[in-house]
């Protein structure tokens, strides 16, 4: 049995990221050809708005689990999660539902036209479970005082607590997205 969150701002960012399993479940009930087909007006495919989320979450694992290593060093924390400058603003434009602004995605998070279905399917399952670890051994740590690096501006850095956000909303996001190509 896994020890629970304590923190009620991770323990938002882990309702979020069950939230997600959830809405992939759903979408892999679909037919392939569903799921594979990209709307006519553009865009992509269900499938391959779950790729990208397994291609954002490979990127951000690894330095996430060096930045939980780095907070493990420093006092325990105390009072609530903040989102930094950056979290905030990344936070506010990704999960605006209402009108999502398009940005440019760079070309190594674009996913291939072709993917294979259950491959996708499975590996965004293994990513959310390690995420979910991560965000557990992170609780009651001072994550937001390590920075991590983002994955679309090398430029920018924001704490651990913001990357967790920015991931959930990011996820949020994309599904909508995969939604919504199921529906066109």
């Amino acid at each position: 049995m896994t020890s629970p969150i304590r923190s009620s701002e991770l323990q938002g960012v882990l309702t979020e990221l069950t939230e997600a399993d959830v809405l992939v479940d759903v979408l892999a009930k679909q037919d392939a050809t569903i799921l594979s087909k990209a709307p006519a007006n553009g865009g992509w495919s269900a499938i391959q708005c779950i790729d990208h989320l397994n291609t954002t979450s490979r990127f951000f694992i690894p330095r996430l689990e060096s930045a939980i290593s780095e907070a493990n060093t420093l006092p325990r924390k105390s009072g609530e999660y903040r989102l930094d400058l950056f979290g905030w603003l990344l936070v506010k434009s990704l999960s605006s539902r209402k009108s999502y602004t398009k940005s440019k995605t760079p070309p190594t998070f674009v996913p291939p036209p072709a993917l294979d279905i259950t491959a996708t399917l499975q590996e965004f399952r293994r990513l959310q479970s390690q995420l979910v670890q991560m965000l557990k051994k992170a609780d009651g740590l001072s994550i937001e005082k390590v920075k991590v690096q983002s994955a679309f501006n090398a430029k920018v850095r924001y704490s651990v607590y913001s990357a967790f956000r920015i991931l959930a909303v990011h996820e949020m996001r994309h599904l909508d997205q995969a939604q919504a190509a199921l529906s066109a």
